[in-house]
């Protein structure tokens, strides 16, 4: 489940209440405690890195259209793939797809003027 109400609030500070419900087999069910979320920096772009099936992923949330600038070094400081991309406002994600061997690789994403670094492991 992807909640995408928070990228309809035009970027305002934004309060989101979620409750759940569980269903036995019986046909009972019961609601969960209510959970406040919180939003109040929405321009501040995120950045995550996450796995599919040991592919790295890089999801940006950003607050506009955007231009990101990934690059992919050796534990030598070498560069072994480099991509740019046009991200959109919203939620985007761009796989990190180059033929590499298990290791450890550092991996940088730059948007805006905002540098991040990620640990890549690969395990093949």
């Amino acid at each position: 489940f992807t909640d995408n109400s928070l990228l309809a609030s035009n970027n305002q500070p934004t309060t989101l209440y979620y409750r759940l419900k569980q269903t036995d087999f019986d046909g009972t069910s019961s609601l969960s405690l209510t959970k406040t979320v919180q939003f109040n920096d929405l321009e501040q772009d995120q950045i995550k890195l996450y796995y599919n099936q040991n592919i790295p992923i890089i999801q940006f949330i950003s607050s506009k259209e955007n231009e990101v600038k990934l690059k992919l070094f050796g534990l030598s400081g070498n560069v072994l793939w480099q991509s740019d991309n046009s991200v959109m406002q919203g939620i985007n994600s761009i796989n990190i797809e180059p033929n590499l061997q298990s290791g450890i690789y550092l991996l940088q994403c730059q948007l805006e003027h905002r540098v991040s670094y990620f640990k890549i492991f690969i395990n093949n």
